[in-house]
């Protein structure tokens, strides 16, 4: 089913309960289904309504009604990134091939509409059951960091979303849950966070915060009743340091997006034992999520690190090697996803979508599969974990290294928070060594010199960073991780 008519049976069946709650007010699941139909009733009256809009709108009850209207009306969205350059809003929305975009800064320009008020919206006739749609059809563009430096557009359906939260909803989106959106919409996890909220029939609460913080939290759990959160690694182990009470109240919380870290999770557990914490991965491309893990105590003490779980509904996954057979399990090789999750491909990427997106015969039949590029294995239990990037490898002295399993093995040390390391280039640009930076604790730092004398124990001599730099705090990048090119200029 598509994403806007799983809303309106929430709108039918439970008409009044709260949709979404944000700094310009709260809509009911009917007023929101009716704000909706208002958007979409005027987007099909527009010539310049090309198949994907651009919203170009500040968080917002309001924003949220306007992308479910966009959906109403047959299209799909974009959402712009505020700190686009100008340059490479053009090229985006070029390459997107978008002619209208949605917007109060327009000024009545050609290929720009102001959608309703909030008040206007508000005042909206009850709509119509909406046409049911094609759950094949395109719902949102996703962006992920692309190598050329222009973000790569991912195509995602409106099936690739609902999967997750409907028939068989996710953990925690069984029971009407209260979920903050915390992230941005351009990114998955925004997109994830406001629709698992609404097609789950729960609530989406809207944060004009630029930032989240302690305090940010504290008040989203306390005053708002936010019940179900899902953060980042980096940003998770952040507020771990700087105010683990701050999750107080929380049924749910998922992390995910890069290598968790075993002290952060430990203590999280010590603090909140009634809190259920959820390892989630996935790339955009397999939209959102692939596979959760419910963490619990006795995932410390795996060789592999935290498990990544099982798939989330409607996605299997298959562990492949360099030929492409299924590996045996506790063998690592390349993921690769199917069903109702892959993505549409890339916007004017069609040489890259046809690498990374492929039929093969796997588990007895053809199926269209996305290759992550992640080395996972499968243990006995039938998790999976990760084991790192396929395209994190260095040659160093001739020998190869997996970048992520330096890091892994550095983050089980004692006193290392967090961790990351990146290979050490010359003026030539060729990788003569590998630097680690780490966050300890503030009143028990870890000295370069005695987090040197105790990798040496945990790691072979090919693999030992040549400089180990502690830093106060991981730089992250706009989607909550590490951003691993800031880390050069500390």
């Amino acid at each position: 089913m598509t994403i806007h008519s799983l809303v309106h049976q929430h709108a039918v069946t439970s008409p009044d309960l709260p949709a979404v709650s944000g700094p310009d007010g709260t809509l009911s699941y009917r007023r929101l289904d009716a704000a909706a139909e208002a958007v979409a009733v005027r987007l099909r009256e527009l010539p310049t309504a090309t198949a994907v809009v651009l919203v170009d709108l500040p968080a917002s009850v309001r924003r949220a009604a306007v992308l479910l209207g966009v959906l109403r009306a047959g299209r799909a969205y974009a959402v712009a990134d505020p700190g686009w350059p100008r340059e490479l809003r053009a090229e985006i929305t070029e390459l997107l091939g978008i002619g209208l975009t949605l917007t109060d800064a327009g000024g009545g320009a050609p290929g720009t509409w102001a959608p309703p008020s909030t008040e206007e919206l508000l005042a909206a006739p009850d709509a119509p059951a909406p046409e049911p749609g094609d759950e094949d059809a395109p719902a949102c563009l996703l962006f992920t960091s692309g190598t050329t430096g222009t973000p790569k557009a991912v195509v995602c359906p409106h099936r690739g979303v609902t999967r997750m939260f409907h028939p068989d909803p996710l953990i925690g989106f069984a029971d009407r849950p209260v979920v903050p959106q915390l992230a941005q919409l351009q990114w998955d996890m925004g997109n994830y966070e406001l629709w698992g909220a609404l097609v789950a029939g729960g609530t989406a609460l809207i944060t004009a915060d630029p930032y989240v913080t302690p305090d940010v939290m504290t008040r989203m759990v306390k005053e708002r009743g936010a019940d179900n959160l899902f953060i980042t690694t980096a940003l998770f182990n952040l507020l771990v340091d700087e105010g683990v009470g701050c999750f107080s109240g929380l049924k749910y919380v998922t992390t995910g997006g890069e290598r968790v870290s075993v002290p952060h999770m430990r203590r999280f557990l010590d603090e909140h034992p009634d809190t259920v914490l959820i390892c989630a991965y996935g790339p955009v491309e397999n939209t959102m999520l692939t596979s959760v893990h419910p963490v619990v105590r006795a995932d410390f003490e795996d060789p592999h690190g935290v498990p990544i779980g099982l798939p989330v509904p409607g996605t299997e996954v298959f562990v492949l090697d360099e030929r492409r057979r299924e590996c045996p399990p506790g063998t690592p090789g390349e993921l690769y996803t199917a069903g109702a999750g892959v993505a549409l491909g890339y916007v004017g990427r069609p040489e890259l979508a046809a690498e990374r997106f492929v039929d093969l015969e796997v588990g007895g039949a053809v199926r269209r599969l996305y290759r992550t590029g992640d080395k996972v294995l499968t243990g006995e239990d039938g998790l999976l974990r990760y084991v790192g990037r396929t395209d994190r490898q260095v040659k160093i002295r001739g020998q190869r290294i997996e970048l992520d399993g330096v890091e892994a093995a550095l983050g089980r040390l004692a006193g290392v928070h967090t961790v990351a390391v990146r290979e050490a280039r010359d003026a030539s640009g060729s990788v003569v060594g590998i630097t680690a930076y780490y966050v300890t604790d503030p009143a028990e730092p870890v000295e370069p010199v005695d987090l040197f004398r105790a990798a040496r124990a945990a790691l072979p001599s090919s693999h030992m960073p040549s400089r180990f730099l502690p830093v106060e705090s991981m730089p992250m990048t706009a989607r909550g991780k590490v951003d691993h090119q800031a880390l050069e200029a500390l």
